[in-house]
């Protein structure tokens, strides 16, 4: 099974009634909803809130493990001195590296973007790309905040945009895939 097939099981359109003709020989299509098409829209909402579950629930697990918490003031103190504000790395100056934590962090967050850009909601680009941006932001915040109460865990700025950044590749491989599998050529 291909990525637009698997795309359009999870988030597809609903199955059309009828085509119709819109000026220069294109096809559009026309839909007559009816309440199979709203069972449907229904389950698709529910595997993609699934999906989201478990994708957040494997970002957790895997930026917290394991799980041994320290909510002294010695301790916290001590974290906030470690933390690396550096938002990218270099080996030398002006050569800015990309190490394992870039490709690790993107593709770490990159299903939560997918999985986000399946919600069903308005089919519109630059908000299911804004949303799962903004999740996938507010999710790496919240993750980089508790680290700071972890005993093993480093917080580092550069974690927050690289997962952003997985957040968004997820989210564009979605849209890019649904409009591929509704434009029509396919």
């Amino acid at each position: 099974m291909n990525i637009r097939a698997c795309v359009g099981a999870i988030c597809g359109r609903p199955r059309l009634a009828s085509r119709g003709v819109l000026g220069h020989g294109r096809e559009v299509a026309t839909h007559a909803p009816d309440a199979a098409d709203h069972a449907r829209e229904v389950a698709r909402t529910r595997r993609a809130r699934a999906i989201v579950a478990v994708a957040v629930g494997l970002v957790l697990a895997a930026t917290l493990f394991p799980f041994r918490f320290r909510l002294d003031g010695p301790h916290l103190h001590e974290k906030i001195g470690e933390i690396e504000w550096e938002i990218y790395y270099t080996d030398r100056p002006g050569h800015v590296t990309i190490d394992r934590d870039l490709l690790q962090n993107v593709v770490l967050f990159a299903p939560l973007g997918a999985a986000l850009a399946m919600l069903p909601r308005a089919p519109r680009w630059g908000r299911e790309l804004g949303v799962a941006v903004g999740i996938g932001l507010g999710l790496s915040i919240t993750v980089e905040l508790l680290q700071l109460l972890t005993e093993t865990r480093i917080t580092q700025l550069a974690d927050v945009w690289r997962n952003g950044l997985g957040a968004l590749l997820g989210a564009i491989a979605v849209v890019a895939a649904r409009r591929r599998s509704s434009s029509p050529m396919a």
